[in-house]
């Protein structure tokens, strides 16, 4: 049943033509090309980075100048790039200092970060906002002044305090759900621009 859905997938298909690890990089695209969040010469930083889809689209849109700082429990997928310095470890037992160590304040976090699913919407929805909310406090502590931010959610009973929370630290927020986002999924993305610390 999951090969059928797979093979009728016209992301997936096309992920696999472009050389990609995951079809995920045209959902981070989608909403790119829409706020440009990705800066081309700053730092982002990346959270849940693994396998790399996402880490693809920000060296793609990258030029030389730019660079990544990535974290994730599993290791990646994607060639070695002089421009990315990659964390091997669990977020929560990072402190923000050991991001910003590297290039000091980010121009972007994005976050990508999606809980182990149970099968049981409610559970998986909170984990997923307990992770959002990590990122979220990591952002605060590591972005510069009018950076961006996008994170993705498992849509659930938390998502509008999410949304509001954003709003006393971003100027423009806005939730998303790219056309690269299977139709059965439950994922939404937070954008926001504008940082205020």
């Amino acid at each position: 049943m999951k090969d059928r859905f797979f093979k009728k997938d016209p992301f997936q298909k096309q992920a696999k033509k472009d050389g990609l690890v995951a079809r995920s990089y045209y959902k981070l695209e989608q909403i790119d090309v829409k706020f440009d969040l990705v800066p081309k010469e700053g730092v982002v930083l990346d959270l849940g980075s693994a396998p790399g889809s996402w880490l693809q689209y920000h060296l793609k849109k990258m030029n030389a100048k730019g660079r990544v700082v990535a974290i994730d429990l599993n290791p990646l997928k994607i060639p070695a790039d002089n421009r990315v310095t990659f964390l091997q470890k669990d977020l929560f037992q990072t402190l923000a200092q050991e991001f910003t160590q590297f290039y000091g304040k980010f121009g972007c976090v994005c976050s990508d970060i999606a809980p182990q699913t149970s099968g049981d919407r409610d559970r998986d929805h909170i984990k997923s906002y307990e992770l959002c909310m990590k990122a979220l406090d990591i952002a605060c502590l590591t972005l510069e002044e009018q950076g961006s931010f996008v994170c993705k959610m498992y849509q659930g009973s938390e998502s509008q305090n999410f949304s509001q929370l954003l709003k006393k630290h971003f100027s423009f927020c806005k939730i998303q759900r790219p056309e690269a986002t299977r139709r059965q999924s439950k994922e939404i993305f937070f954008v926001g621009k504008g940082f205020r610390s």
